[in-house]
């Protein structure tokens, strides 16, 4: 139920925990977000400079998630760069605001190795539960597209899913 790199709950807790809270939040018609967080290229960090440093940005990462989220909501990594923030009782604008400070916050973690500081960043998607949505998975689904929209418009980015335009809040 734990990572043990950076001590938050792993994929199996999050289906857990996040199914549980998502059914009790629905049943009294309470707003929830997901937040979908990727590091960008964390593939070439660990390539450049070594898994002991790609281990060090997991955990600067999830420290600097954990110091903007509140008490009452869940973080977790999904495996990799992934990390998913479960909100509850959160509508969209706020999800977005908070995704906003973390992703101005990871670009200001500093990660040296051998003397040479390389630029972090990450790309977030955001989508809130809709009261047609069958399941959290629908609430996901939806987040890890607006993830992969700013994936592939460059990174660096924040992208709130939003039904009717498609995707409406992006930096």
């Amino acid at each position: 139920m734990t990572d043990a790199l950076t001590g938050l709950h792993n994929r199996r807790a999050f289906y857990q925990i996040s199914e549980t809270e998502s059914q009790k939040l629905s049943r009294y018609d309470k707003d929830f977000s997901v937040i979908m967080l990727d590091i960008d290229n964390f593939k070439k960090i660990n390539d450049t400079y070594g898994h002991h440093t790609g281990d060090k940005l997991l955990e600067l990462v999830a420290n600097s998630i954990k110091e903007n989220i509140r008490e009452c909501d869940y973080i977790f990594r999904l495996g990799g760069d992934e990390f998913v923030i479960f909100l509850p009782e959160t509508h969209g604008e706020y999800a977005y605001q908070l995704a906003q400070r973390i992703r101005t916050n990871i670009s200001k973690l500093d990660l040296n190795h051998d003397n040479n500081k390389t630029p972090i960043s990450c790309s977030i998607g955001i989508s809130s539960y809709r009261k047609d949505d069958q399941d959290l998975d629908a609430v996901v689904r939806r987040a890890d597209a607006a993830l992969y929209e700013v994936k592939n418009s460059g990174k660096n980015g924040v992208r709130l899913h939003n039904v009717e335009e498609n995707f409406n809040y992006t930096i």
